[in-house]
């Protein structure tokens, strides 16, 4: 096994794992049965993956690419949620990447503090949403509380 290489189920896309099904069908060597990408002489190398990687960010416009940016962009993606996708929870994120340490997933993405205060201003905005003021408080003060539940529940 490679550095840190750990055996994982990995949840992907389906779009993804057509092409992977159809590359192991069509494409694929059966050199090395425990290697995903092989060559006529085994398991790829990393040099030659990093060499394909960074050939094909160019060709898409994105010169300095490396698998290594891509897998944390991902990561935060995930964490952040991605054109209105749910967030998905750090320690989900940990299992995912095959991190033994939650403390590594934490550096492992590059989270700003305005996106932290961003996202739990959204919670905050829905779970409040449905507060109303009123004049129910001591001394006639305004107090918050919360508005019927649209089906006539008693819920927050």
């Amino acid at each position: 096994m490679e550095k840190g290489e750990k055996p994982r189920t990995v949840g992907l896309p389906d779009m993804a794992m057509d092409a992977l099904n159809n590359y192991v069908k069509n494409y694929r060597y059966a050199t090395n049965p425990k290697a995903l990408f092989t060559t006529k002489s085994g398991r790829i190398s990393y040099p030659y993956a990093r060499k394909r990687i960074k050939e094909i960010g160019a060709k898409a416009g994105v010169p300095r690419l490396h698998a290594h940016a891509a897998r944390h962009k991902c990561a935060t993606m995930l964490l952040l949620g991605y054109r209105g996708s749910i967030p998905v929870d750090i320690r989900q994120v940990q299992i995912h990447l095959g991190h033994s340490s939650l403390a590594t997933t934490q550096r492992y993405t590059h989270i700003t503090s305005e996106e932290v205060a961003h996202s739990i201003k959204d919670v905050y905005n829905s779970v409040f949403k449905r507060w109303q003021k009123t004049e129910n408080g001591p001394g006639g003060s305004k107090m918050f509380v919360p508005a019927p539940a649209p089906d006539g529940a008693d819920r927050i």
